[in-house]
């Protein structure tokens, strides 16, 4: 299964990605800002990485393990990295992080958020990226750990 962890900026998407990896014995996993080239403009970057993560997943789908990749994702790109996944007869499915506003506003993890971070997760959450229409399961993880919000999804998607 290839489960795709959105949410907005500061939403807990690698970290908990990270901790899933660590529950299904054998799975990958892909950060989708490792993919994202650098130095383009950040529209641009973004639609490259999705286009790298949609050839990634395909390609690591045929070893037929458990993969899990965090990066935020709309509708349209939602689509586009399906799309070839579903025609392989792969199941695809998401999970979007949803913590809080407030709380993603904060320093969660272990570096600071510039201004411009908290205006693009503020934009992020008018846009939906916290409750896409596509998403098997939304967690409001504000108040738990990444092993809860792990576990929880772990249990949800039936991995064992």
């Amino acid at each position: 299964m290839i489960v795709v962890i959105s949410g907005s900026i500061n939403a807990g998407k690698s970290t908990v990605a990270r901790r899933l990896t660590r529950l299904v014995p054998g799975s990958l996993y892909i950060d989708g800002d490792d993919l994202a080239p650098s130095g383009l403009p950040s529209g641009e970057r973004w639609s490259a990485a999705i286009d790298l993560i949609g050839l990634a997943t395909l390609s690591l789908a045929r070893a037929k393990v458990h993969l899990f990749v965090a990066y935020p994702v709309d509708n349209k790109h939602w689509e586009s990295i399906t799309a070839p996944l579903q025609a392989g007869g792969y199941e695809v499915t998401c999970v979007a992080l949803a913590p809080r506003l407030d709380v993603a506003l904060t320093n969660r993890g272990e570096r600071a958020l510039e201004e411009r971070e908290r205006a693009r997760i503020s934009a992020m959450y008018d846009e939906g990226f916290h409750n896409p229409s596509f998403a098997s399961l939304i967690v409001d993880n504000s108040d738990e750990s990444a092993d809860v919000t792990a576990q929880r999804i772990y249990e949800h998607l039936q991995l064992d």
